[in-house]
């Protein structure tokens, strides 16, 4: 079998039917469907159920207790059968021809990891996200330094249901317990190690999947203390950093981007409807000034590439004039 198309489910009674024949359509047929809910509380283990009793011969369907998103994509992985591997939401879509433009790419190129564009559908628009590289371009060993770059610098290749893989690039013996629960930035923590193994990755310039961001997933709205989890998360790219030897010059890009998700959770303090918001602006606004990660990014970070509201961030801080910053940040 090809392909392995592995679906966490949790809480998508309304879009998983949807999802699961985006898959059942696709024009290339040599795949299998693997459903695991995620002790969803509400219908849509039934609707999984149901979704395997009609199609058993593509479908397997399995249910756990709730571990997140993480750990349910590392069970579909164990459980999965195919040479390749491919995480699919379960409230997004597949592109009619995606497996097939994935497997004659494979077949092509014999590549590891096969990347590819996605289509972001929201509310506010559509917006493609899509690689600076020529279609079709493969990436051999030293080659792989400007997608390890465009994987650790921007967001455009962040996303695990982007890529399809060798079931040899996935790490099924590394411990995740430290990260059980990580609700966001878990893509790009999982595809770090699969890049990493990947000898050979081809890049296809079409929007195969389809992200649908308005259905409030794990990652549609930030909470308070998510920036743990960013925490864990630079831990892993100082890793790889280190051993893909990126450079001075995009240290510092990386470094620019971590200054702005962390003074970026200043907004997230200040815009709480609660009586204890203020107190918990400013003890977490107290609490970057001596943290290890905001003082590595400011040391490799050029200020000067910020924006003007986290270059007054940076001011106000060092004043430790708080209620002003709190007041700027409830209106931004």
């Amino acid at each position: 079998m090809l392909f392995s198309v592995l679906i966490p489910v949790y809480n998508a009674e309304e879009y998983i039917t949807e999802t699961v024949q985006s898959v059942l359509k696709q024009s290339e047929q040599d795949f299998e469907i693997v459903l695991l809910d995620d002790g969803s509380k509400d219908n849509s283990r039934e609707i999984c159920r149901q979704l395997c009793n009609k199609d058993a011969s593509k479908i397997r369907f399995y249910y756990q207790k709730n571990s997140g998103v993480l750990f349910a994509r590392r069970k579909l992985a164990e459980l999965s059968k195919g040479d390749y591997l491919l995480f699919v939401d379960s409230d997004d879509l597949l592109e009619k021809n995606a497996l097939s433009a994935i497997k004659y790419t494979i077949q092509k190129t014999h590549a590891d990891l096969v990347v590819f564009d996605l289509m972001k559908i929201s509310d506010k628009g559509n917006e493609r996200y899509t690689l600076p590289f020529e279609n079709n371009q493969i990436f051999h060993s030293h080659e792989k330094y400007s997608i390890y770059c465009e994987l650790l610098k921007t967001k455009y290749l962040n996303g695990i249901y982007q890529k399809t893989f060798k079931r040899d690039c996935f790490d099924f013996e590394a411990n995740y317990d430290d990260v059980k629960n990580m609700r966001i930035a878990e893509d790009i923590y999982q595809s770090m190690p699969i890049m990493d193994k990947a000898e050979t990755i081809a890049y296809i310039k079409e929007p195969l999947y389809i992200y649908c961001k308005n259905h409030g997933g794990a990652t549609s709205s930030v909470k308070l203390n998510d920036i743990k989890w960013d925490y864990k998360l630079y831990d892993r790219q100082n890793e790889y950093i280190k051993k893909w030897k990126i450079s001075d010059e995009d240290i510092q890009t990386i470094s620019e981007n971590r200054m702005r998700r962390i003074l970026g959770f200043l907004s997230v303090y200040a815009k709480q409807n609660n009586d204890s918001s203020y107190k918990q602006f400013k003890e977490y606004a107290r609490s970057i000034k001596n943290n290890k990660y905001y003082m590595e990014a400011k040391e490799k970070a050029s200020i000067n590439n910020l924006q003007k509201i986290y270059k007054l961030d940076i001011v106000l801080l060092k004043m430790h004039c708080y209620h002003i910053l709190f007041q700027l940040h409830k209106r931004v």
